[in-house]
């Protein structure tokens, strides 16, 4: 540590890195409260830097905007159910770097499908594709430059390989020569999927920043680690992955090894179809496109999520800001809205508001004090040591 120019004190830099709480609270937000309240009672040696955390879900958009200064682009689309009713749309577009920014959730994702309509065997990424060809009509139009989309993944109700999506440039199943929907529901039976290689050529680069490592199938895969929050029973999750190898089956693809889980198989689904796609990890995302190896190394790093479990350790974004900062900073918090294991870091110490208040639902009507009680106590144990 350094002195500080102010005092004679030593300076403690302090990174607040959260992520969004699912449904409730953004990451932008989050790190707001947390910094007024803790500036209220550390004293002045101490730095902050805010930099809150999407590693492709929820608050994806909000994230970019601050870190890029975008500019907001209207859409309209179909929601991923059955409905007379569109949903508008907003993409950010970063006209210095020629990027446009599309969070899945805001077009797929869970927080615009009430509960009674989860239903993954009948959702589709349709939405999602009505959007891409959009932007591919005004990027070809001229009327924006845009030389790549990065669609953040996570969050996303649908469970469809992306083929909902894909279906809008052409891609079609078959069952005994008869077109059938292109919904998960279907996809054991379908006997063949065509498709036109020239219809899913685009004028940019399209790159997914994926939330999670999970693979594709099996035990630690895409359905069976996500479909149950998405409203699937375990009927529904044997049809889904009897569904996903059939599709595999039917592309000729001999091993699922490397392809991605996230969002439902979406990023595996264009990375076997279309053309100049790249899938990234949220290490990759968070670190170079929105910048964290800049960030100079904290004394003391706070982070965290909504739920703290397994799921938290798959690649998602506050396990990359531990992984770069553990073993050179002196403490780690990690604030959950509820908390399921232990973080295993002799460093880290978790405060789970579902504790300070007593059940989930008061801990979740209650984020915002909730959040302002972690940064007291946060505050009042980093002056303790």
């Amino acid at each position: 540590m350094k002195r500080s120019k102010k005092s004679d004190k030593l300076e403690h830099k302090i990174l607040i890195a959260p992520n969004s709480f699912k449904e409730n609270l953004s990451s932008v937000k989050i790190a707001e409260i947390l910094k007024t309240e803790m500036k209220k009672i550390l004293p002045e040696n101490f730095s902050f830097t805010s930099f809150p955390l999407s590693d492709g879900g929820d608050g994806f958009l909000e994230v970019v905007k601050v870190g890029f200064a975008t500019e907001s682009l209207k859409f309209e689309i179909d929601y991923p159910y059955q409905s007379e009713k569109k949903l508008n749309v907003c993409v950010e577009f970063d006209k210095e770097g020629k990027r446009i920014f599309i969070e899945s959730a805001k077009a797929i994702g869970l927080e615009i499908v009430a509960p009674e309509k989860r239903n993954p065997l009948e959702l589709t990424s349709r939405g999602l594709g009505q959007l891409l060809k959009q932007i591919r009509t005004v990027a070809l139009s001229g009327e924006v430059e845009v030389k790549e989309v990065v669609i953040g993944l996570g969050g996303s109700a649908t469970q469809d390989l992306g083929l909902g999506a894909l279906s809008e440039f052409g891609v079609r199943i078959f069952h005994f020569a008869k077109y059938i929907p292109v919904e998960p529901k279907f996809f054991s039976r379908a006997d063949r999927i065509s498709y036109n290689k020239r219809d899913l050529k685009f004028p940019f680069k399209i790159t997914f920043a994926v939330d999670v490592d999970n693979p594709l199938l099996g035990e630690k895969g895409s359905v069976r680690t996500f479909a149950k929050q998405k409203g699937a029973g375990d009927s529904a999750i044997e049809i889904l992955e009897k569904g996903f190898k059939n599709i595999l089956r039917l592309l000729h693809v001999k091993s699922a090894e490397g392809l991605s889980g996230a969002a439902g198989g979406i990023a595996a689904g264009f990375k076997l179809l279309a053309d100049d796609v790249e899938v990234i990890g949220s290490k990759k995302f968070i670190e170079e496109v929105l910048g964290l190896n800049s960030i100079p190394r904290p004394d003391i790093l706070i982070t965290g999520e909504g739920k703290l479990d397994a799921t938290t350790l798959y690649g998602k974004a506050p396990s990359v800001v531990i992984g770069k900062f553990s073993e050179s900073v002196k403490q780690i918090f990690f604030i959950a809205g509820k908390s399921e294991i232990d973080l295993k870091n002799n460093k880290a110490v978790v405060i789970s508001l579902t504790e300070l208040f007593g059940s989930e639902k008061k801990a979740k009507a209650n984020s915002v004090e909730g959040l302002k009680i972690a940064a007291r106590k946060i505050s009042n144990m980093i002056l303790e040591n």
